[in-house]
């Protein structure tokens, strides 16, 4: 893209994908974020067939003579992804003919909250987060309807790149009354 000065780079990451996507994750271990399955954007490429199925864009490239390459990888049960792609997709599709349709409509839903959260987190940061030499964020300004806890972790991994076993032991230490500890961010 920098040689031909290109804005953005299309890619063809359909919702099939982001099912994968969704379901490593949550064996990984993940937060909401992860359950959202592949962005539609992060910086200059972008995924446009997000609402396709693989088998969809498959027909309309045969029908139209649209020649494509298969990764040979993707038959192999070596990789997580084709494991599930493989072995699990496929068992619970005979449980549930609408699987992918059903994925898809939950994918966007847990999408659309993990947008509202980042916009709630921002909000609160304007109220607690106090910027200076050390930045601080004042934890009783955090209203206690919030979960104090998730807040302090959604502002330190945001703004400082701490993980969350990180933000464990430091919000133990916030309970335990324990000051003058240092955390380290990455």
């Amino acid at each position: 893209s920098r040689e031909h000065g290109y804005t953005a780079i299309a890619i063809a990451h359909h919702i099939d994908d982001s099912i994968e996507t969704f379901f490593i994750n949550l064996l990984r271990g993940t937060g909401l974020r992860g359950l959202t399955g592949i962005t539609r954007q992060r910086g200059n490429i972008i995924r446009p067939l997000l609402f396709a199925e693989r088998k969809e864009i498959h027909e309309y490239a045969v029908a139209n003579k649209i020649t494509f390459r298969e990764d040979s990888s993707n038959l192999s049960k070596k990789y997580l992804r084709n494991k599930i792609r493989l072995g699990l997709i496929p068992m619970v599709k005979e449980i549930s003919s609408r699987f992918t349709p059903i994925m898809r409509g939950n994918i966007y839903r847990l999408t659309d909250a993990q947008r509202f959260i980042e916009a709630g987190i921002e909000k609160i940061k304007t109220e607690v987060l106090i910027r200076g030499a050390i930045d601080k964020i004042i934890v009783n300004k955090i209203d206690k309807d919030f979960p104090t806890e998730f807040v302090i972790y959604s502002i330190l991994s945001s703004e400082y790149g701490f993980k969350g076993d990180t933000v464990d032991e430091l919000y133990k230490s916030l309970k335990a009354g324990n000051s003058g500890k240092k955390f380290y961010g990455n």
